[in-house]
């Protein structure tokens, strides 16, 4: 997959979920907080849980987009086994959803979480795909990215 490819499926996919978002956005409030059973997230946790990943995630991308250096043509992306390994694990897979257990810290579950978690998300979201924009004059293939998991570093996208 060349790089511009795959910065436009990104940000096409963010465009989408932002769009989901808003509907959401649009649902009564009192249906917001309620869950399928107990120990199951409500949306409102969900939107929280992701908002701690791309609020880390837009820093590190901004890094990372600082050190990477200007490209003259579209190179094709080479994924490492890490950066597969992550991506496969976080794909959802609406035919096999399996149950994953997350951080301590970046679990949500019964905290009192606002309404606003949703705009904060379609405001991070717009942040990244800004971040995407500017990737496309970057040599994204050999600048490294932190991940939230200590100790390991990937592509940056």
């Amino acid at each position: 997959m060349q790089q511009s490819e795959l910065i436009d499926r990104l940000q096409h996919l963010s465009q989408q979920l932002m769009v989901e978002a808003k509907k959401i956005q649009q649902l009564p409030e009192e249906k917001l907080p309620q869950k399928p059973h107990e120990k199951a997230w409500n949306i409102l946790e969900i939107f929280e849980h992701i908002n701690i990943y791309i609020r880390k995630y837009n820093g590190f991308f901004e890094e990372a987009l600082r050190k990477a250096k200007p490209i003259v043509n579209d190179p094709e992306i080479k994924r490492g086994y890490w950066s597969n390994k992550f991506i496969n694990w976080m794909d959802p897979k609406v035919d096999s959803m399996q149950k994953m257990n997350t951080f301590a810290s970046t679990n949500p579950l019964g905290q009192s979480i606002p309404v606003k978690v949703i705009e904060e998300f379609i405001t991070l979201s717009e942040r990244l795909i800004n971040h995407l924009e500017s990737a496309k004059g970057k040599d994204i293939q050999n600048v490294k990215s932190r991940l939230a998991i200590p100790g390991f570093k990937t592509q940056a996208l």
